[in-house]
């Protein structure tokens, strides 16, 4: 599975990573990202990386770079993100780093999709 991309349930966005993504897929998802802040419409996402690979360099510089132009739409419309990472290891490292460089929305790292989800439902309760 590369990535998948579901916004059936907006106000909830969720992005589930796989173990083989394509840079095209990559790019596909920074685009639907941009897609969704362009709603100017409150959200939250799930970023599922259950079975995800580490993003390359190329992709983490992208990453930074759509998390810094779209910061002013994020903090006013995102209201929050959950990132589901099962392994406690890389769940204390982004959590160090979410403290470190916090985002422009609420966040939190969970090891399981339910956990996510509950979150997220406190944050929008119309999902």
């Amino acid at each position: 599975m590369g990535i998948a991309l579901d916004d059936t349930r907006f106000p909830l966005l969720v992005a589930r990573f796989g173990a083989d993504w394509t840079a095209a897929e990559f790019d596909e998802y920074l685009a639907w990202h941009r897609d969704n802040l362009r709603r100017r419409q409150r959200f939250a996402i799930i970023l599922d990386a259950t079975r995800a690979r580490s993003p390359n360099a190329l992709e983490r510089r992208k990453q930074a770079e759509a998390l810094r132009e779209g910061e002013p739409l994020l903090r006013q419309y995102c209201a929050g993100a959950a990132f589901v990472i099962p392994s406690s290891v890389v769940r204390g490292t982004l959590t160090a780093i979410l403290w470190l460089q916090p985002p422009a929305y609420e966040s939190v790292v969970v090891p399981t999709f339910g956990e996510a989800d509950a979150w997220v439902k406190q944050r929008l309760p119309t999902v």
